[in-house]
């Protein structure tokens, strides 16, 4: 495993866990092995891999990882004690760009070094029954009405930044002013967001994006 790190670039990776002194300790485990650089809590969006650890896959820390994935699109290995929740499922994974989904009791060191060297490359690995599923869902989609297919429901980052502002309680001169935009082009950024998703007005469309994790 050495060799295969010294042989690699230079992955910076970033750890994510509700509990600091597991944080610290796999940060200063990984910093010590070649072609690995532990990022401080600080420099999370400068990370090319996040570690995230966690007892199970909650819709908190969905939400909070969709959040991530609006603004970066840094891959997540995943570690987790229990795959059981409902919020876990293919699609889920994708709009949280988890590419490797380890259970704790199998995340030995080797295993999670290989990991990140495997999604730093551009690797992702699933269970097959997860990628089955996947895979299942993609062809459904491709096959139905809707045209959008798997992106139809992801925001994209102006669009998140728009709603969020709308949130705030801004009115569209103001989100206008603040993100240096036109009002025409505010406007059809929520009118393209409303055709898309089919909903009914700014409210629903803030609405969805709470409910699904973007704001």
């Amino acid at each position: 495993m050495n060799d295969f790190l010294s042989a690699t670039k230079c992955v910076r990776v970033a750890v994510q866990t509700t509990d600091p002194i597991a944080a610290a300790g796999l940060a200063a485990y990984l910093q010590h092995h070649p072609g690995v650089v532990a990022l401080p809590p600080a420099q999370r969006t400068d990370a090319d891999i996040l570690v995230v650890v966690t007892d199970l896959l909650t819709n908190t820390v969905t939400a909070e990882l969709r959040r991530s994935a609006a603004k970066t699109d840094t891959p997540v290995v995943l570690i987790c004690e229990q795959f059981t929740d409902p919020a876990v499922d293919p699609m889920t994974a994708a709009a949280c760009r988890i590419v490797i989904a380890l259970p704790r009791r199998k995340a030995t060191r080797e295993r999670l070094l290989s990991s990140i060297m495997i999604a730093a490359e551009g690797g992702a690995l699933m269970s097959p029954r997860l990628l089955g599923e996947l895979l299942r869902q993609v062809e459904e989609l491709r096959r139905s009405d809707n045209p959008q297919g798997l992106t139809a429901h992801i925001l994209t980052p102006r669009e998140v930044e728009v709603l969020r502002l709308t949130a705030d309680g801004l009115v569209i001169p103001e989100i206008a002013r603040r993100l240096d935009y036109s009002e025409r082009t505010i406007r059809n950024i929520i009118q393209g967001i409303l055709r898309r998703l089919k909903l009914r007005n700014r409210t629903h469309a803030v609405a969805y994006a709470l409910r699904s994790g973007f704001i």
